[in-house]
């Protein structure tokens, strides 16, 4: 017998062999479906590969209210869907964080370009950086790009990049790349600091193309592909990643100067924030579906906006 508990409910689930008949009390359960025992059951055990067999049964008990947890209205059992969508999408969240560090590298370089554009504010750097990842959950939301789940496709991550010609094909990033270096200039007029911008969006390809396998087209509609696929060497991932990581962290504490608590300890929260969830989730299991890593992955943009609250408390440091 399994058991899985998210308040206000409590689940038991049963082996169909194993159960012993007994009265349906009249009221507070509810017979789920077989996919509805299998996620909740997923979520569980942190296996997506559970099965409790097709005639398997899952009941539902409201609980007590305890402080902190009121009362659901309507339902019980399209409440404990909406709560398994709520978990689904806690993990899913989970995932893409861990997605978004699969190379952590990416925010390393961000960070360290404050060196060469100390004008420009990190949380610019970072989405020059993470362009491409920024555009890409938009663009699989409009199915124009797809991407598969497949656990231990790699040693990092489950992630098959399928079709992601716009977002991530050379001559694509090219062209990102002269937009975000042209529309920083025509704003600014700060000619180095579009071409560090342009370069930040370039070096994000350059970097997946070390780490992913040979699946990034040099264009769209190209058979060829690249990807020296550093993701089959879990050692090997984290020593470049590791590295690359904390001399831009270090470069960029060496580059500006806190003004006042909240530019320090905000800096140190990031790096922590950062390198603690992709230690994490390294070995975390898969997300429960593409669409909900599209979804979420819109919140990614906090970690600009994040670059941007740090910087306004940080100024560049003067050498004697």
């Amino acid at each position: 017998m399994g058991q899985f508990r998210a308040p206000p409910y409590s689940f038991r689930v049963k082996q169909p062999a194993l159960d012993v008949p007994t009265p349906k009390p009249a009221v507070g359960y509810h017979d789920l479906s077989a996919k509805d025992v299998h996620e909740a059951m997923a979520i569980a055990t942190g296996n997506p590969e559970f099965d409790y067999g097709t005639t398997a049964r899952i009941q539902i008990r409201p609980v007590t209210p305890s402080a902190g947890f009121p009362a659901f209205a309507g339902d019980d059992a399209n409440c404990i869907k909406y709560c398994l969508y709520l978990i689904n999408c806690l993990r899913a969240l989970i995932f893409l964080l861990h997605h978004l560090l699969m190379f952590i590298g990416h925010f390393g370089v961000g960070f360290g370009a404050k060196t060469v554009a100390p004008t420009v504010s990190l949380g610019t750097l970072f989405l020059a950086a993470q362009f491409l990842d920024l555009l890409w959950p938009s663009l699989l939301l409009l199915g124009v790009e797809t991407v598969r789940i497949e656990p231990g496709a790699t040693v990092v991550t489950p992630l098959v990049f399928e079709h992601y010609p716009v977002s991530h094909s050379l001559i694509a990033v090219l062209g990102w790349a002269v937009l975000v270096g042209a529309m920083h200039f025509v704003l600014l007029r700060q000619r180095i600091a579009a071409l560090v911008l342009a370069g930040l969006v370039v070096s994000h390809w350059v970097l997946d193309a070390i780490v992913h396998q040979p699946d990034l087209p040099l264009f769209p509609g190209s058979a060829a592909v690249v990807g020296l696929n550093l993701w089959s060497s879990l050692a090997s991932t984290l020593l470049v990643e590791s590295a690359l990581f904390a001399l831009g962290v270090w470069l960029y504490a060496c580059a500006t100067t806190p003004s006042n608590a909240v530019g320090r300890w905000g800096l140190v929260a990031l790096v922590i924030f950062l390198a603690g969830v992709y230690a994490g989730n390294l070995f975390g299991a898969p997300p429960p579906s593409p669409e909900a890593i599209a979804w979420i992955g819109q919140l990614q943009w906090l970690l600009v906006l994040w670059g941007y609250w740090i910087d306004k408390h940080r100024h560049v440091a003067v050498r004697a």
